[in-house]
């Protein structure tokens, strides 16, 4: 739980992390860094580091290097 002393609140989004077009990202969700977000998705809630996100109950490691 993150304290933010503000009514209302975007996302978090963690370094280097890419959005595709028309993603939607919901208010108070925070992604991890280095992840990717495919278009056309709704994300919401949290979404750890370093994965991709294909479908909203498709969520996949990225391997890194």
């Amino acid at each position: 739980k993150i304290n933010t002393n503000l009514k209302k609140v975007g996302a978090f989004l963690g370094d280097y992390v890419e959005v595709g077009s028309n993603a939607v990202i919901n208010p108070g969700s925070i992604v991890g860094h280095h992840t990717i977000i495919y278009p056309l998705i709704s994300v919401r809630g949290v979404v750890l580091d370093n994965k991709i996100v294909k479908d909203t109950k498709k969520i996949v490691n990225r391997i890194c290097k």
